[in-house]
């Protein structure tokens, strides 16, 4: 799904200010992690795209390769 919005979620429950975008394959890649793979937490991500429902998902640092499928919101 090209251009669904991708944020970082801090454990309090904000987001960051930055977004980043899928590109034209649905693809979005987290490379901003600091600490390598055995010394980082798992990042917690916000995924929305208006007409779907938000989504978010804690991945650990060595994730790779990871599908998100966002379902439509209910039409009224």
């Amino acid at each position: 799904m090209e251009g669904a919005s991708i944020r970082e979620r801090h454990d309090n429950g904000t987001y960051e200010s930055h977004q980043d975008l899928t590109n034209a394959e649905g693809v979005f890649e987290f490379s901003d992690i600091s600490g390598g793979l055995r010394g980082c937490p798992p990042v917690q991500l916000h995924i929305s795209k208006e007409g779907y429902v938000p989504f978010d998902r804690e991945f650990d640092a060595g994730s790779r390769g990871d599908t998100v499928r966002l379902k439509r919101e209910p039409a009224f």
